[in-house]
Order: C-alpha cells, then structure tokens, then sequence
C-alpha cells in the first residue's frame, strides 16, 4: 500500500480509504510458517472516541527459525482481559493452534491462564521483569537506594541466567530480600520466586530457542503507535481496526531471535 511505503499525504481522504480497504480486502496473508511454533503475545491500548480500547497482537515463530509471522489483532473495548485473549486465540485455524508448543508473554495473570488451559510452555519475559525492579530500586546513580538496587539487579541476573545450581541460590536469596522489603518491592521479588521456573523456561527446553523477552511484538506496537501518531490519531473504532489490520498485514513479518541467537 502507497500510504505505508512512502507516508504520502497526497492522496485525498477519500481515495486514502478505498485503498486501505482494497488493501484489506485482495493482499494475500503471509502463510504460517511450518513446523513446530512459538506464539509470542502482547497488547497496548488506544483511546479512540472516548473509550478504550485493548488491541491484543501475537506473532508465530517457528521453533527453528527467526521470522516471525505477524498474526491479525483483535481489537476490544476495555482493558487486557483473559476473555479478550480468548476471543484473540480462538481466530486461529486449528492446523495452526495444534503446532503451537510454547508461548512468550509479559506474564499477565488472564493471558497465562490462557496460555496454561491451551497446555502451552510459559516464558515470560525477562525486560518486563527487570523493568519493574528498577522502579522500585533503581540501580542508577545517585538513586535513593542505588546499592541496594545495584546488588537486586545483579541477584536478578544470576536467577534469570546463570546455570541451574547458581541460579537456585540466587532466586533463594531473592526469596529472603521479598520477606523484609516493602510491599511494592515485595510484590516483585515474590512475584519473581513464585514464578521462577517460567522464566527459566528457555533453559529448560534448550531445542525450542526460545525468546526471553516480548521485544519483538514490543517493538511491532511502538511501529503501530508512530503510524497512529502520524495520522495525528484516527476518529472512530473502525478506523482505528482498519489502519492497525493493514499495517500489520503490509508488514507480514519481524525478526524474533532466540537467546541462542
């Protein structure tokens, strides 16, 4: 489509939208990839005519590959939901569904259930993690707890990819800091020792190359938010579905590598 290629504005608003939705409607799909997948999932949200809106998206990885096919959104009013993640998985041909063998997530509490009910290995993501850390402990200079936020991060690292035995000890450690920290920081730390063993999944099933973090589909929705912010935002729902559906179609595909990679 003109509009994606070269961003021209010399189009009239009319003409503009019987190319989006010939677009959408004649482009042929990029086709699944074969073998094995990796769903990796995530989703932002955008206020269009005062209500707010989920977009769910998802891409498919072939155990054994690097491009990753970019999956149709689903758009829902509200906010991220385990009923929206189910309405966004249900879209998948069974062929499809029945190959799935793993998923990468953020680790939100719907989308994981979901993901667990589909019997589907968990990685949750390791940025999502540390991210959260460093607002409670930041280990930048001159912070109020740098030292502190200094040696949790380095704790972190160790649990998240150190071999097995070191690795133990560091999430055990972890496990002693969550019992005397505050409740935000607290709620991190004991989030983390619960669910240690998702975020060493990729070491657990080595075969699989499994991604440690969502980055791929992180930096898909930062290319969906500049699109929006270069239409200076659009009016209605259905626009907002239509422009999100063709772009994600026109690029079909993004680089998703594993930590092996």
């Amino acid at each position: 489509m003109r509009y994606f290629e070269r961003g021209t504005r010399e189009l009239s608003v009319y003409r503009l939208r019987q190319e989006l939705e010939y677009f959408l409607a004649h482009s042929p799909r990029q086709p699944a990839p074969p073998g094995p997948l990796i769903v990796i999932a995530d989703a932002f949200y955008a206020r269009v005519a005062k209500k707010r809106l989920t977009v769910y998206l998802s891409l498919l990885r072939p155990v054994h590959g690097t491009e990753a096919v970019i999956l149709p959104p689903t758009i829902r009013e509200g906010a991220e939901s385990y009923a929206g993640w189910r309405v966004h998985f249900a879209m998948l041909p069974p062929p499809i569904d029945k190959r799935l063998v793993a998923a990468v997530c953020d680790g939100r509490t719907g989308l994981v259930a979901l993901v667990r009910e589909r019997g589907l290995i968990v990685q949750r993501c390791h940025f999502h993690l540390i991210a959260r850390l460093q607002i409670k402990r930041s280990k930048r200079r001159g912070s109020r707890h740098y030292a502190e936020g200094v040696r949790l991060y380095h704790l972190l690292k160790i649990a998240l990819t150190a071999p097995a035995p070191a690795a133990r000890v560091a999430r055990d450690e972890l496990g002693i800091e969550a019992h005397r920290a505050p409740r935000g920081l607290r709620t991190v730390l004991s989030g983390f020792v619960l669910n240690y063993a998702d975020y060493r999944a990729y070491r657990r099933y080595p075969s699989l190359k499994l991604p440690i973090t969502t980055g791929s589909a992180e930096s898909l929705i930062s290319s969906v938010r500049e699109l929006l912010r270069q239409l200076r935002g659009v009016r209605t729902c259905a626009a907002l579905e239509r422009w999100v559906r063709a772009y994600l179609k026109y690029r079909r595909t993004i680089r998703c590598n594993s930590q092996q990679n």
